[in-house]
């Protein structure tokens, strides 16, 4: 507030309000620093990216178990679909859906890439400064998984991405796992 040169406190919804407009400005014109973003110190927008990603973490992420299991039908329909093609059957070029924030944080949480140690709490901002679940890196505007199957010499192989990214996950020793891994994860 005093930065502002308001006589009194800000509200913690005021902070929000201007928090949001800084992230949706700084989306909107992403090459130059947003003048909403300058009224925040660098160790405030991070304890404001934290309490945003808090909300995430236990809303749409991997704080509840419950949280991830709606993605089991999407998992299954991508085994289904690769397994069909595998088989000779109807081939699909791709699969497409589309949806809002919530369920590609949902689907990180359930296939585990952003997966943390330690849940993220009130009391741990200070250890959890390098966490892997950050949800302005993992489900910005425009976020995107990905499962691509390869045809190769010894058989089929999937690839996950995560915002175009090749990424691994968690128990495979390598980016890409073979059609009965992608089995063994599906009836997780």
């Amino acid at each position: 507030s005093s930065l502002l040169g308001f006589p009194d406190p800000l509200s913690y919804s005021e902070l929000e309000s201007l928090y949001l407009t800084c992230n949706f400005d700084q989306a909107w014109a992403p090459k130059s620093p947003s003048p909403w973003c300058g009224l925040f110190t660098e160790a405030s927008l991070e304890v404001m990216e934290y309490i945003e990603d808090l909300e995430y973490y236990w809303v749409d992420g991997p704080g509840y178990e419950i949280t991830r299991k709606p993605a089991c039908l999407l998992i299954s329909d991508v085994y289904h679909n690769f397994l069909n093609a595998t088989k000779g059957g109807r081939e699909e070029k791709g699969i497409f859906y589309f949806t809002h924030s919530g369920t590609i944080l949902k689907f990180l949480a359930f296939l585990e890439t952003h997966t943390d140690t330690d849940h993220l709490r009130s009391d741990n901002f200070s250890t959890m400064k390098n966490r892997k679940w950050k949800t302005s890196k993992i489900g910005p505007f425009s976020a995107n998984i990905s499962f691509l199957l390869q045809k190769c010499d010894l058989g089929y192989l999937v690839c996950l991405y995560v915002n175009e990214q090749l990424t691994s996950l968690p128990g495979c020793d390598n980016d890409n796992l073979s059609l009965g891994q992608v089995c063994g994860f599906s009836a997780a």
